[in-house]
């Protein structure tokens, strides 16, 4: 499916225990945060809200569009507890992308999680296939870009993983080894 910036468009229905992985390529256009300052984004609204609210009990246990809550996520590797629905939206400019995901119906979990490793990088790395999230060797600054929209990144040895969001590409502005951390 095709997305540009600043737009809301479904990606699919999902089941209960669903792990999809999310890709995104960019094509053409400037990308910009929206007025939020949000890049690209999924929205993930479960049919069925389980929520015991007194005041709307019917309309959540229904599950109508304006009442269920919806969950803004990373563009990457998502595991539904409930079946729902799966879009994405977010950025601002004239940045158009080309989407790409994969469904993997009824896991009882939400997967294996494998850790990548590129040992002494230093060059631009284009985002693995199911990545979540990077880590580094030793301190250094990390470049996450995607359609013309890049972001410097300062990140630590030991330090917390740091989500990958909408980069498509990562690249360490030092010699430094970089640890992804794979959904599958």
């Amino acid at each position: 499916m095709d997305f540009t910036a600043g737009r809301r468009e479904t990606i699919c229905d999902v089941c209960a225990g669903d792990l999809v992985t999310v890709q995104m390529q960019h094509r053409d256009g400037k990308l910009s945060p929206d007025e939020r300052g949000r890049l690209p984004y999924l929205i993930y609204k479960p049919f069925f809200a389980g929520e015991d609210i007194s005041a709307r009990r019917r309309d959540h246990l229904h599950g109508t569009g304006s009442s269920t809550p919806e969950w803004e996520v990373d563009v990457g590797s998502i595991w539904t507890p409930l079946g729902g629905s799966l879009a994405i939206a977010g950025g601002a400019g004239n940045a158009r992308f080309r989407v790409f995901h994969t469904l993997q119906h009824c896991r009882p979990d939400p997967g294996f999680e494998l850790t990548l490793s590129f040992m002494r990088a230093s060059g631009e790395i284009a985002r693995p296939r199911g990545a979540q999230y990077a880590r580094v060797g030793n301190a250094s600054i990390v470049r996450l870009s995607s359609a013309e929209h890049a972001v410097n990144v300062p990140m630590q040895p030991n330090g917390q993983r740091y989500p990958l969001g909408f980069a498509q590409t990562i690249q360490p502005l030092s010699l430094t080894s970089l640890y992804f951390g794979i959904v599958v």
